[in-house]
């Protein structure tokens, strides 16, 4: 049984190993994430003391037979989740940039477009048994709640979700093949 002496000093242990493996991994680590990176982002030091964080989190520190390999794995291994998120913010912000830039400047073929998909869906919409039809109109256009529909209706809400799902369904598969079949069979524009 440890004592409370014993787990200090086991703790103390612990602190001067992972003190002995920053002093003696640090630069070499800095240098071999730099060759790989850049001045960044992700910024070398950062992914240094990630890498040394997470080795701070093992139990057995000692049983790792090269810190120094680990170390740089898993400082990689952090560069590239960083690398993944800078690109995927950047596709997000790109793609919001062309929709807001669609929005603002339409072009006549965009509008042309958006009319028909409002006029197919109006369609689809009216083709709906009346109770999905209500269900759609009041949950998505109006905004009410289930639970509000559910009551007016006198259903549970279970159902309202139910309906709603499967209409939703419905509605994208049906906007889905028109836009397949206007891509597959594109229509002139003669005056």
């Amino acid at each position: 049984m440890l004592t409370q002496k014993g787990s200090t000093d086991q703790g103390e242990g612990r602190r001067k190993l992972i003190d002995q493996l920053y002093r003696q991994h640090k630069r070499s680590l800095t240098a071999r994430l730099r060759r790989v990176y850049g001045a960044g982002p992700p910024d070398p030091q950062d992914l240094v003391q990630i890498a040394f964080a997470k080795l701070a989190t093992l139990p057995d520190i000692d049983a790792i037979r090269q810190p120094g390999a680990f170390l740089f794995r898993v400082a990689v291994n952090a560069g590239l989740d960083q690398v993944d998120r800078l690109a995927s913010a950047r596709r997000f912000e790109e793609e919001q940039l062309r929709a807001v830039d669609s929005v603002q400047n339409p072009t006549p073929e965009t509008v042309y477009l958006d009319q028909e998909a409002l006029t197919r869906l109006g369609r689809m919409i009216d083709s709906l048994p009346a109770q999905q039809r209500e269900i759609v109109y009041r949950a998505r256009f109006k905004g009410e709640t289930l639970t509000v529909i559910a009551r007016d209706m006198q259903v549970n809400v279970s159902s309202v979700s139910r309906l709603l799902a499967k209409a939703m369904i419905q509605l994208r598969a049906g906007l889905n093949e028109g836009e397949k079949n206007e891509y597959a069979h594109p229509r002139a524009f003669n005056d």
